[in-house]
C-alpha cells in the first residue's frame, strides 16, 4: 500500500456533494415541467431557479449546476489520478471510477429515449418484478446487464482528457444499449395489429398520412384492451434518425432541444440519436404510465478492472455496468410504420 495521502480522506466528501448537485438539479427540472407550459421536457434552467422563455441547451443547464463538482473539478481529479497511479492496492482506481461514474449517470437520466417513454420501477437486487398490465394480468418482464468496458494508458500525457472522451464513449455506449433493449420488447410484445407497413417509399410527401396512420392505430377506441379507460391517447412519435429530414418540413420547432425535434400533428415528435431506433421506423405511443415500465435492478456503477496487452503492459480501465429491463403493459399502446 502506498503512503500517499488518499485526496478523500480531509476534504467534504466529494461524491456526496456530487450527488446533492444531482438531486437539485432534477428538482429544478421537476419543477420547470410544471411550471412552464413549453412541451420541451428539459426547459430552460438558470441555477438560481430562474426560468427562460427560450430553453437552454440541457447539457450546458446540467453542466452549470455540476461543474463545482463535476465538470471542472479538473484539480480534485488530478489528485485521484496522481493517488490512483502511485497507489499498488488499486483503491485509487476504484475511487476513480466512481469519480467517473457520476455524471454519466446523471446525464443518462437526462439523454436516454427510453426513460422518456416508460416509467422507472426500482427493483431490489432479488425482487421478482411483478408488473400489472392493462388487461389486469401479471408480466413477469426479464432484466439484462449492460456492461462497457473501457481502458487507459495512465501514462498519456493527456490523461484528463482521454478520461473526458472515455466518459463519452461509455455514455454512447449505454444509450444505444438501452435504446436497443427498449425497442426489441416493444416489437415482440406489441400487438402484431399495430404492425403496418408503410404504402411505398417513406418520403416528405406522404409522411404525414404515415404519423396519422400511426396515431389513429393507438387511438382507435376498438383496440383498446383496457376496458377501464374511454380510449388511449398518442403522447409521442419516436422516429429513427433517417426518417428526421423527412419530417423537418412539417415540424414546429420551437422549443426543439436534444432528442426532441418538436410537434407535429401536436404531438411531440423525439428521434433516437445513438441509432438505437431501427432504421425507416415511425413509433406512435401513448405517455408512459400506460405504455410500460423500465426496471431498474443496479443503477450504473464501475469497477475497476485491469487488462494485460499483447505487449504484456498492464492497462488500467473499469468496467461500467448497470441492470435493466423493459416491460410493456399494453401492446396496443403503441404502433410502428415500416417501410414496404
Amino acid at each position: 500500500m502506498s503512503n500517499i495521502k488518499n485526496p478523500n480522506n480531509n476534504s467534504t466528501n466529494h461524491l456526496e456533494l456530487a450527488q446533492s448537485l444531482l438531486d437539485a438539479a432534477k428538482n429544478l427540472i421537476a419543477i420547470s415541467q410544471n411550471q412552464s407550459s413549453a412541451p420541451n421536457p428539459f426547459s430552460g434552467v438558470a441555477s438560481s431557479g430562474i426560468f427562460f422563455e427560450q430553453p437552454l441547451d440541457p447539457m450546458k443547464a446540467i453542466d452549470g449546476i455540476f461543474e463545482p463538482a463535476v465538470r471542472s473539478s479538473q484539480a480534485k481529479l488530478r489528485k485521484l489520478i496522481d493517488y490512483a497511479v502511485a497507489d499498488s492496492s488499486g483503491e485509487g482506481f476504484s475511487l476513480l471510477g466512481k469519480e467517473l461514474c457520476l455524471p454519466i449517470a446523471a446525464l443518462l437520466d437526462l439523454s436516454s429515449l427510453p426513460r422518456k417513454m416508460f416509467v422507472g420501477t426500482v427493483l431490489h437486487p432479488r425482487q421478482k418484478w411483478e408488473m400489472h398490465c392493462a388487461d389486469a394480468r401479471s408480466k413477469f418482464p426479464a432484466t439484462f446487464d449492460i456492461n462497457v468496458c473501457a481502458t487507459m494508458n495512465v501514462m498519456s500525457d493527456r490523461l484528463y482528457d482521454n478520461l473526458e472522451r472515455m466518459q463519452d464513449t461509455v455514455m454512447k455506449q449505454i444509450l444505444r444499449d438501452e435504446e436497443t433493449f427498449a425497442f426489441k420488447t416493444i416489437n415482440e410484445n406489441m400487438h402484431e395489429h399495430n404492425k403496418v407497413e408503410g404504402d411505398g417509399a417513406f418520403t416528405a410527401n406522404n409522411i404525414r398520412k404515415l404519423l396519422v396512420i400511426a396515431k389513429n392505430i393507438v387511438e382507435l377506441p376498438g383496440r383498446v384492451i383496457d376496458t377501464g379507460k374511454p380510449g388511449l391517447i398518442v403522447d409521442k412519435f419516436v422516429v429513427s434518425d433517417d426518417v428526421l429530414p423527412l419530417l423537418e418540413p412539417h415540424l414546429d420547432t420551437t422549443h426543439a432541444i436534444g432528442e426532441y425535434r418538436g410537434k407535429v400533428l401536436g404531438t411531440d415528435v423525439f428521434v433516437s440519436s445513438c441509432g438505437g431506433v431501427p432504421p425507416r421506423s415511425i413509433y406512435a405511443m401513448t405517455a408512459a404510465p400506460f405504455l410500460g415500465e423500465m426496471g431498474i435492478r443496479q443503477e450504473l456503477k464501475s469497477e475497476y478492472i485491469v487488462h494485460t496487452s499483447p505487449n504484456a503492459e498492464k492497462e488500467h480501465g473499469w468496467d461500467f455496468r448497470e441492470t435493466v429491463g423493459f416491460g410493456l403493459r399494453n401492446p396496443y399502446a403503441v404502433s410502428l410504420i415500416t417501410q414496404k
